[in-house]
């Protein structure tokens, strides 16, 4: 039987999901603090902070989690680039959006 997914996971995407980035970043920081099996998806978890910076068109804030989850010794992956790359489009900065482009490709 296939488990169920923890609230705060749930909670997680639906805030992203809206663009709402204070809403994201206040479940991932619960995530952080929480229990060790949901704290094991660090990568999962802030992929959707950068999702939410993307749809609320948040490029700094997207720039400060994608620093700070290579702090974290966890590069982001094909998904968090290209939650950056959207996330610099919707600010205009088609420059910065192509750089995230060419490190996708």
């Amino acid at each position: 039987a296939r488990r169920r997914p923890h609230p705060l996971i749930v909670k997680l995407g639906k805030c992203a999901d809206a663009g709402d980035v204070e809403g994201t970043e206040t479940c991932f920081r619960s995530i952080l603090d929480g229990e060790q099996a949901v704290r094991t998806k660090l990568r999962f978890a802030c992929n959707h902070v950068l999702k939410a910076c993307a749809n609320a068109g948040n490029y700094e804030r997207a720039l400060y989690w994608s620093d700070w989850l290579e702090a974290q010794g966890c590069d982001a992956n094909i998904k968090g680039l290209g939650k950056l790359m959207e996330a610099a489009a919707q600010c205009g900065d088609s420059e910065a959006a192509g750089q995230w482009l060419d490190k996708i490709l």
